[in-house]
């Protein structure tokens, strides 16, 4: 059974956008595809009541996800990090076209400010030609410019996959937007949109193993 319409739907029933016409519609979906779960076929029959019951059609609907063996996220954060995976993985699988796939991102994200999109928002910036004239540098130019453009965005939308598929966790706070030690753990929270990529650890003192985070090759040390 594919999961794509289920982890779209978490992410939906956890930003309060999900109508009980939409729990209804995903069993039938499985009853067309096969599924033979008693407790489909009586979910979708809510289909043929005039109003159905909204708390018995999520029971149910909850109940057929742990028959399934499909997890169910219990906040916003990880069900839209859940989404943006599937996302990436279906620009990766050639679904999703790769331009089409970096808007759905950002919708997903819908100006929620979470720092794990901040080397999308790295590459709007290259997009839209932001910040040429500031003081700062645009962060993912020098590697969009080495690998071209599409590659750059294959290999962000890759390693992106696998972050979101990390434990929240095992990610240090406000990541990318840190300074962080592959040798030690430590953490340095100094500004990372600068051309420096890498500098000697305050915590343990190797050199050049305190990483900004902020580079694409410098997260693949998280993964």
């Amino acid at each position: 059974m594919r999961s794509d319409t289920f982890v779209e739907l978490m992410y939906r029933r956890l930003h309060g956008e999900l109508q009980t016409a939409d729990y209804i519609g995903w069993a039938d979906a499985l009853l067309e595809q096969g599924c033979m779960l008693p407790e489909i076929a009586e979910m979708a029959s809510f289909a043929f009541e005039q109003a159905p019951d909204a708390r018995e059609v999520e029971r149910y609907f909850l109940l057929c996800a742990q028959q399934l063996g499909l997890r169910v996220p219990q906040d916003e954060y990880q069900a839209t990090r859940d989404h943006w995976a599937q996302t990436c993985e279906q620009i990766l699988d050639g679904r999703v076209g790769l331009d089409d796939g970096v808007a759905r991102l950002h919708a997903i994200d819908n100006d929620c400010g979470y720092h794990l999109m901040l080397p999308w928002n790295d590459l709007s910036d290259y997009d839209g030609a932001v910040h040429w004239h500031d003081q700062r540098r645009q962060i993912a130019a020098e590697d969009i410019n080495r690998l071209g453009r599409e590659a750059y965005v294959r290999l962000l939308t890759r390693q992106f996959a696998a972050l979101c598929r990390l434990p929240q966790a095992a990610l240090p706070a406000c990541f990318p937007d840190v300074w962080h030690c592959i040798a030690c753990g430590h953490e340095h929270h100094r500004a990372t949109d600068t051309a420096q990529r890498a500098a000697p650890c305050p915590g343990c003192g190797a050199p050049d193993t305190l990483k900004n985070m902020r580079y694409l090759e410098n997260r693949q040390y998280m993964l």
